[in-house]
């Protein structure tokens, strides 16, 4: 997969979690984790990834932030 492919995903994957932030943030969380771009030397689209990671948990209440990331799998 190119680095262009990776960052096309990253936006699709971003764009998909901003809209979930209103609704379920554990399923927002695994779909903002989900395909990392591992490979990619691009680092504006690993910044990208980060921060649609970032957005989650900035949007998850402090007291939340613990049960969320408990119910993550050790892939995730």
């Amino acid at each position: 997969m190119s680095d262009a492919d990776i960052l096309s995903a990253c936006q699709t994957r971003s764009s998909l979690v901003s809209s979930m932030l209103s609704g379920d943030k554990f399923a927002a969380l695994s779909a903002a984790l989900a395909d990392p771009p591992v490979g990619c030397k691009d680092l504006s689209t690993k910044d990208l990834n980060s921060k649609t990671v970032q957005s989650v948990l900035d949007a998850v209440d402090e007291q939340s932030v613990d049960g969320i990331v408990e119910k993550l799998t050790d892939k995730e």
